[in-house]
């Protein structure tokens, strides 16, 4: 799952740098590369009758979609990309029910690296340009129109194919980052590791400059405080951290 993370978190930059048909498919060769070390390898017995009741649910999902591929309401060039928008990632929720605690630990890790990553790239961008990263062309024009931040700045995409993009991954990460941030038997590295990331997917939310990617920081956020359990502390720790984000926030007009 960390492996297909740092493709998906790539490919919106590789994309621009090499803008060709078969660019488009990297995400999705990534996704089948997935699916064959998960679903053609012997697993444990319990991980996968976990996923026994979910089945029926993923057949059905898939299914619904399939029979109105044959339906010829549009031209079958279109159906078929619709298709693979309906179909191609609910096999995720089989992945997500065979995983264990320590996979989601690895994975919420791989999480708290790669945004912090992302956060010196759209740092470095947000002080000396894209240009440097996003040639100009039909694949990036997205990209270099969005040039409405305080007078003229661009919106910071850092490697994701637009900047909505990148602010919209780092604020999904945010509950998967304080679920395993919030674990008791968290170790004092992992921790700041964990904070580091969470203090890296805010800024890159409002870098990004994409007001629905703050909404969705937002509900996170909420739907941490109401849904998950956490001590008093761990509670003055997030505020502490959203305290820190928003003065960082405010000290730039952008």
């Amino acid at each position: 799952m960390v492996a297909l993370l740092v493709v998906g978190y790539g490919y919106g930059i590789l994309r621009a740098n090499f803008p060709t048909n078969t660019s488009h498919f990297i995400f999705d060769a990534a996704v089948l590369g997935l699916y064959a070390a998960v679903f053609m390898t012997p697993s444990k017995r319990e991980p996968r009758y976990r996923s026994l009741s979910l089945q029926p649910w993923v057949a059905l999902l898939m299914g619904w979609p399939l029979l109105m591929f044959f339906v010829p309401t549009q031209d079958w060039a279109i159906q078929l990309v619709g298709l693979r928008g309906a179909l191609f990632f609910v096999p995720f929720l089989l992945i997500g029910a065979r995983m264990e605690e320590d996979d989601f630990t690895s994975f919420a890790m791989g999480m708290a690296v790669l945004n912090i990553a992302e956060l010196g790239i759209a740092l470095w961008q947000f002080f000396f340009g894209i240009q440097q990263f996003f040639p100009r062309n039909a694949v990036t024009e997205l990209i270099y129109k969005s040039n409405d931040v305080a007078g003229g700045a661009y919106r910071i995409p850092a490697t994701f194919v637009a900047s909505a993009a990148y602010g919209g991954v780092m604020a999904l990460t945010v509950p998967f980052l304080v679920g395993v941030w919030a674990k008791p038997s968290g170790v004092l590295f992992r921790r700041r590791l964990l904070e580091a990331g969470l203090l890296a997917s805010g800024l890159g939310v409002f870098l990004s400059a994409s007001r629905t990617s703050v909404i969705l920081l937002a509900f996170s956020v909420v739907g941490i405080f109401t849904s998950l359990r956490l001590k008093a502390s761990h509670r003055v720790g997030l505020v502490t951290l959203i305290l820190l984000l928003a003065w960082l926030v405010n000290k730039d007009t952008r």
